[in-house]
């Protein structure tokens, strides 16, 4: 099966023969916005919503998208609404719900943390072409609450993620891509320098 793989940056690709004529993107785990104003760039029409929970790229990022329509948002997704502890460390991709072995924390803060239904009613949209997420551990869960939600896969055209097994090992990995399977959904992963995974419904195919 050809997958046209359309990169805006080496972390993340996705399908664009699947999108709409005026597209909706959602990032999860922004850091500087680089990778949605990319988007911005190819796709001027498409709306653009980010989400990042560390308030330091917070404030990286709002610089970044200053005088454009790209919407952010200083919050964390998750499988219900909470107040989480997250953690900043030297590097600002680091940024995690996790506390990442013996790396150094810089700083730890309760951040609010939402789920894709938000994300949908607060913006008020029915549906995402393409979400996009590189969360530093928390794309698991996220990926969790929305196969065990039917009526918020109906509103998701793909779903464009890293995984992180280096914080929560492989087997977590294994086990996520075999219920994937379960719930109808194809799933490509590019092997190169940055692994990363598309998943989408097969009938879409």
């Amino acid at each position: 099966m050809k997958i046209k793989e359309t990169y805006i940056d080496e972390w993340l690709f996705f399908e664009s023969t699947f999108i709409k004529e005026i597209p909706t993107f959602v990032e999860i785990g922004s850091i500087t916005a680089n990778h949605a104003k990319g988007i911005k760039k190819k796709y001027k029409d498409s709306k653009m919503i980010i989400y990042e929970a560390s308030k330091k790229n917070f404030d990286t990022l709002k610089n970044n998208v200053e005088n454009s329509d790209i919407i952010i948002h200083n919050k964390g997704i998750s499988d219900k609404k909470e107040l989480r502890n997250f953690y900043d460390f030297q590097s600002p991709s680091s940024a995690s719900i996790y506390k990442r072995g013996n790396r150094r924390i810089l700083n730890s803060s309760k951040i609010d943390f939402i789920t894709v239904d938000d994300i949908l009613n607060e913006n008020k949209i029915d549906y995402i072409d393409v979400l996009f997420m590189n969360c530093e551990g928390s794309e698991l869960v996220i990926l969790d609450s929305i196969l065990e939600n039917k009526e918020i896969q109906n509103k998701i055209g793909q779903i464009s993620l890293s995984f992180h097994p280096q914080i929560y090992g492989t087997e977590k990995i294994k086990k996520m891509m075999r219920k994937i399977t379960t719930h109808n959904y194809y799933s490509h992963t590019n092997k190169k320098k940055w692994p990363c995974t598309l998943i989408f419904k097969k009938q879409s195919i």
